[in-house]
């Protein structure tokens, strides 16, 4: 089977574009650094985003029958062994994020119980399809949307439907994202009741004015209470996400942020610079001058380094990531370090992704289109992309940027164009290699997607040179 992977780039989430002409950005970037130009002028654009980095992978995009007979044929392949992660979309909110551009839908009067059910319908019908019920599931995570709206026994019974097809390791990492408004000491001993160790909470700031701005509803002094409950109800690990270079935000109201959340019991922080998504609220207001301006690349480099400071220098906190810190002995993040690996990542719900024996696959984002399927037995509006064999191999190259290192192994022999790739991130002081291990510099956790989009670009090249020569991979 010859597989063409040749693929224009793709519009993505909220409208953002596949970055094009990275790899040739490079050489510029070298001679920039070579001229004494600050880190935050190596690019003249900064990637901010997983999903726009990577883009989707080198392969087939299958028409709807041909997906949804391929997830079910993929689920009951024999596997190798390997452990695997399981996501689970929960795509409602009670309002909606003016920055907000992710598959959600407002709540209103739809009946959550009617998604839920179709939820579990799917989990049962394609874990009864897998051949190896009993590898281990090594991480769940629920990602909105808004988890947090689903009552604690709802949270429950999705889990037991999971842990009724699905093998977890003992040490499973389970994961909630949550939003503040309205969560009560009671809801979060539900749901340590039914399994979730890790919550992760949507801070953004405690600044209030600024979060009015952004439309969310709780105010500081609620925060820091839901923060201190969730350490009494349990979890093993509290995380937050923040974003920076907001609208009217300021060096001391970000300190402000972060002295805050010191004073608190959260063990891992995730930190993002602001996307102003061209679909959503806040995109349109700041391109109508509703807003005022967003500072430049130059303001998000100051307050980034004053956040990977503040976390790096916390007592027993570490960088996990680019993007996200945590305290050592508590935080694993592992749904997130863990995505780059060679495992199968199950994703199930309305808008919910993942990937399973090289058919990375997407459930429609539409919930009611979603139900319907379900009720039906099936998967009819899934989106898949039958993956080229040697894609999966490839995918090893991300984790660099996923978890800071990657050995020089990792890199497969049919991929030249990654290893002078990084050795150009190299040269700008971004990466380096010691001892046969590569390693991002703190330049290069600024960079940090555009280290990614530029990999994915070489493997794009090398890949497209394997498929030119017709390599037969039967």
């Amino acid at each position: 089977m010859s597989v063409k992977p040749a693929q224009k780039p793709v519009e993505l989430l909220g409208g953002l574009k596949q970055p094009e002409g990275v790899l040739e950005s490079l050489d510029d970037a070298i001679t920039r650094k070579r001229n004494g130009e600050p880190t935050w002028n190596l690019f003249e654009r900064r990637t901010k985003t997983h999903n726009e980095a990577i883009g989707l992978p080198v392969g087939k995009v299958l028409p709807h029958p041909l997906a949804h007979q391929a997830i079910n044929e993929r689920f009951a392949r024999k596997t190798s062994g390997n452990q695997r992660m399981i996501y689970i979309h929960i795509p409602f909110c009670s309002t909606i994020c003016s920055f907000c551009a992710f598959f959600r839908q407002a709540v209103g009067s739809y009946d959550i119980s009617c998604y839920v059910d179709a939820l579990v319908n799917q989990i049962n019908r394609l874990g009864a399809a897998q051949s190896c019920p009993e590898e281990n599931i090594g991480a769940v995570y629920f990602g909105g949307g808004t988890p947090s709206l689903l009552h604690q026994d709802q949270i429950e019974a999705i889990l037991n439907a999971v842990r009724s097809n699905f093998s977890l390791s003992r040490d499973c990492e389970i994961t909630l994202e949550s939003r503040l408004n309205g969560i009560t000491s009671e809801y979060l001993q539900g749901l340590r009741r039914a399994g979730v160790n890790r919550i992760s909470f949507g801070v953004q700031t405690l600044n209030t004015e600024m979060r009015r701005t952004l439309g969310r509803i709780a105010e500081r002094n609620h925060i820091l209470s839901v923060l201190h409950e969730s350490e009494h109800a349990g979890f093993e690990s509290i995380t937050v996400d923040l974003i920076y270079n907001l609208p009217g935000q300021t060096a001391k109201t970000w300190e402000e942020d972060l002295n805050d959340l010191a004073s608190t019991p959260v063990t891992g922080a995730s930190v993002y610079s602001l996307i102003p998504f061209k679909h959503s609220v806040l995109g349109k207001n700041l391109a109508e001058g509703k807003e005022p301006p967003l500072g430049g690349i130059q303001n998000e480099y100051e307050f980034y380094s004053t956040s990977d400071r503040f976390f790096t220098n916390l007592d027993g906190w570490k960088r996990f990531s680019p993007v996200h810190y945590g305290k050592v002995g508590c935080e694993r993040n592992l749904y997130n370090t863990m995505r780059s690996a060679p495992i199968d990542i199950l994703g199930f719900g309305a808008g919910g992704g993942g990937r399973v024996q090289g058919l990375l696959y997407m459930n429609p984002v539409n919930v009611s289109r979603f139900v319907e399927d379900q009720a039906q037995q099936g998967d009819q509006h899934l989106f898949a992309v039958d993956m080229d064999p040697l894609y999966p191999k490839a995918m090893s190259c991300f984790e660099l940027t996923d978890s800071l290192s990657m050995h020089e192994s990792a890199i497969p022999d049919f991929l030249p164009s990654v290893s002078t790739t990084l050795s150009k991130f190299q040269e700008m002081d971004a990466a380096r290699c010691q001892d046969g291990v590569w390693e991002l510099s703190e330049a290069g956790c600024f960079w940090g997607y555009n280290v990614s989009a530029a990999i994915a670009q070489a493997i794009r090249q090398d890949m497209n040179t394997i498929s030119s020569q017709e390599v037969n991979y039967e």
